[in-house]
């Protein structure tokens, strides 16, 4: 068979079934040890979506029946895989410090105060250790008044 991966066949045991306008889904245990498999593979984006793989995944994420510790697995995974097609790092390294510095001038700049990055825009400025805390209580977002 030639154009199938081992993504191709992951995808086709994870696939739900339909008998009697039910839909089946496979055992948890088959489930869970798929899941851990995909955890050890080094998952490349485009065989993603070249496998259609990250479809099924997406609806086992919300399905209702799906376990909580397989939506951890699934989130772990999606959110690897999104990184690699975004070309994001998975640690806080790599200019982490820089892209929330502007994106804390980009929400001043727009008006919004309470914003958590304001304790990056604050330490930027050189702000003292009661300077950088953020404005607002909970550090959501509000509009200045005008």
């Amino acid at each position: 068979m030639q154009g199938v991966s081992i993504l191709h066949l992951l995808r086709r045991w994870l696939k739900p079934r339909v008998a009697n306008k039910k839909l089946l889904l496979p055992p948890l245990q088959l489930r869970t040890a798929v899941y851990g498999f995909l955890e050890a593979l080094p998952l490349d984006a485009s065989r993603m979506r070249e496998s259609k793989l990250g479809e099924v995944m997406a609806a086992y994420l919300v399905h209702p029946t799906e376990s909580v510790a397989n939506r951890r697995r699934l989130r772990a995974l999606t959110d690897r895989v999104s990184r690699s097609i975004l070309g994001k790092s998975v640690g806080f390294s790599g200019g982490t410090a820089e892209r929330l510095r502007a994106e804390a001038e980009a929400y001043e700049a727009a008006g919004v105060v309470g914003h958590a990055t304001s304790y990056v825009s604050a330490q930027a400025a050189g702000a003292g250790a009661d300077g950088g805390k953020p404005v607002g209580g909970a550090g959501l977002p509000r509009r200045k008044k005008v």
